[in-house]
């Protein structure tokens, strides 16, 4: 029987890399590294796909690709987060199995009023909310202290020590930041203050569990107070207040058996009431009366590495690669080829030896141009097409002591500047796939270089070459 074919959909970054909110766009790319590893050592053929909003991008992609079944973990863009949506819609469209919720729910979820009005008609806690559809502010008919959030945005975004506010006058402020900023609707929820836990759902086989808890853990600071949410920095900057003073634990310190009963039971019934599929986190705070409110229900959490999922796998001692393994073999069942699902394990081939790269033509007579920073470093582009003055890069080498320290990034503004001072306007770098190339990728990125293209199953260990580019002279 063939192994199944796999295509990895995901939303290539748009912001640049100096964007405030960059980085919850960015970690897609560390969750496609580590998911085309598992799926390489499972000795499953695959394909990396990342798009943008553009429908015959994803169209052209997945017929050139042709999968049996695709792994979805596209985000949607920061500019047009339901983009999410109508990709997973084009996915039902198409008759392709893929992995994690349908359209229903993550429609659902997206509208954060739309999922509380759900929660609250079926009898399931969560919060009082005021939805703003304009600027305008009405009497606040809540209890001090409220939380102001965009409220068609996820990951945090909006969301930072200025969202809670005590006041008619700082609410109006807020809301008039929120629409300027990310535009409306509004949502406004009275604050709850208590423990917080994520807590995953998933269908483990014909199972359906609640991993082990995920807990907030809010640090105090009397000398320098914060409010205790998970605001942007808390999720996506290591270096902030706010990260440092929310740390994670799982497993979370001591909760009462009949709650953390009730915790997972709710968490089950929430991701049913919006439809969810395959696996999905509910957010929960607790307060100190063993109350709980529901704040968020997500379906296709983050599932990087990092992230709550993947440690709440840990704690449960289930392997990661259990977990990845598991969602394709529940959507391939779902699909026109359900037997694919079967007779295969992580241990079902071993990959082929990986090529190094080809490298570009190099035009004739050309003489490549270097970078070197003595004891450093060094770096390398050769002349591809010398009517046009494009160049590509063929290599970047820094010495291990030195990474991490801005040498890459010298070293390749010095070839860059060499590279235009020979009369050259455009530069081309080419790598692959490969999880273990995701750094190099990431710092093409930041460096001001744009994905603009990539071939399927370039080299014979069937990881795809993708090409990243830079204009240097407009």
């Amino acid at each position: 029987m063939p192994l199944p074919r796999v295509t990895i959909l995901y939303n290539e970054p748009t912001l640049p890399p100096d964007h405030p909110d960059a980085d919850s766009e960015r970690d897609v790319l560390d969750t496609v590294d580590v998911v085309s590893k598992i799926l390489l050592d499972a000795g499953l053929p695959f394909a990396r796909l990342g798009v943008g909003t553009d429908p015959a991008a994803i169209l052209d992609g997945l017929r050139a690709q042709a999968p049996d079944v695709v792994f979805n973990v596209y985000e949607g863009t920061a500019g047009w987060g339901e983009s999410e949506t109508y990709v997973a819609g084009l996915l039902e469209l198409l008759r392709i199995p893929f992995t994690g919720s349908s359209v229903q729910p993550i429609l659902i979820a997206k509208s954060k009023p739309l999922t509380k009005q759900l929660l609250r008609t079926a009898g399931l806690p969560t919060a009082p909310f005021l939805l703003l559809e304009s600027p305008d502010v009405p009497e606040c008919p809540l209890s001090w202290p409220v939380i102001v959030k965009p409220a068609l945005q996820d990951a945090s975004v909006g969301i930072d020590q200025n969202a809670v506010v005590t006041n008619p006058r700082a609410l109006a402020d807020r809301v008039a930041y929120i629409f300027k900023t990310y535009g409306g609707p509004v949502l406004v929820e009275q604050f709850i203050r208590g423990r917080e836990f994520h807590i995953t759902v998933w269908n483990r086989g014909s199972e359906t569990v609640t991993l082990p808890f995920t807990e907030i853990v809010f640090l105090e600071d009397d000398a320098d107070p914060i409010w205790p949410i998970v605001s942007f920095d808390a999720k996506w900057k290591p270096e902030s207040r706010d990260y440092k003073a929310t740390p994670v634990k799982n497993p979370p310190d001591p909760i009462d058996p009949a709650i953390e009963r009730t915790l997972s039971e709710l968490s089950i019934r929430a991701s049913e009431l919006v439809g969810y599929r395959d696996y999905a986190r509910v957010d929960v705070r607790l307060t100190a009366d063993g109350e709980p409110y529901i704040l968020e229900v997500n379906p296709n959490p983050c599932i990087n590495p990092l992230a709550g999922v993947a440690a709440a796998l840990t704690t449960a001692q289930i392997p990661y690669e259990e977990f990845i393994l598991g969602l394709v073999k529940s959507a391939l069942r779902r699909g026109p080829k359900p037997e694919l699902a079967e007779g295969w394990s992580a241990a079902t081939a071993a990959p082929a030896a990986k090529p190094e790269p080809k490298p570009w033509p190099v035009a004739a007579g050309a003489t490549p141009i270097s970078s070197t920073i003595p004891d450093v470093g060094d770096a390398r582009a050769s002349l591809v097409d010398a009517a046009e003055g494009v160049y590509a890069v063929d290599s970047i080498h820094v010495q291990p002591s030195f990474r991490m320290q801005g040498a890459g990034r010298a070293l390749l503004a010095h070839l860059e500047a060499q590279i235009v001072a020979a009369g050259g306007r455009f530069v081309l770098a080419s790598l692959s796939s490969m999880p273990e190339k995701g750094d190099l990728r990431q710092f093409l990125l930041r460096c001001g270089y744009a994905s603009c293209g990539e071939v399927p199953e370039y080299y014979r260990d069937l990881c795809s070459r993708m090409t990243f580019a830079k204009v240097l002279v407009k």
